[in-house]
């Protein structure tokens, strides 16, 4: 199971945590990653794709450390695929705002 720790509002509709995960069993969550805004499981069921802030950069990666796509604006909702071939998700123009950027 993937859980956030620690979760904490930054501005708007952004809150970011520390990811871990925990045994469905029981047990103490393992710390995976920090400042985690989203994440959900990748369809290899092993993975996680997340979204997070690095050095000003908005990033996609998974797996965790390998970047799929960085923005200097906001990203939210990444999805990925039942094949795991493409990604998709908002960029908005504005970090705090829900309003996504169309092109």
């Amino acid at each position: 199971m993937a859980v956030s720790l620690g979760r904490r509002y930054v501005k708007g509709w952004v809150t970011i945590g520390t990811l871990a995960r925990r045994p469905i069993s029981g047990g103490s969550p393992r710390i995976v990653c920090e400042g985690v805004q989203e994440a959900e499981w990748a369809p290899d069921g092993k993975n996680l794709l997340i979204i997070r802030r690095v050095g000003g950069l908005h990033r996609i990666e998974s797996p965790i450390g390998n970047v799929l796509y960085e923005s200097r604006l906001w990203i939210s909702h990444a999805r990925q695929s039942p094949l795991g071939d493409r990604i998709a998700f908002l960029e908005h123009p504005i970090w705090e705002t829900t309003a996504p950027l169309w092109w």
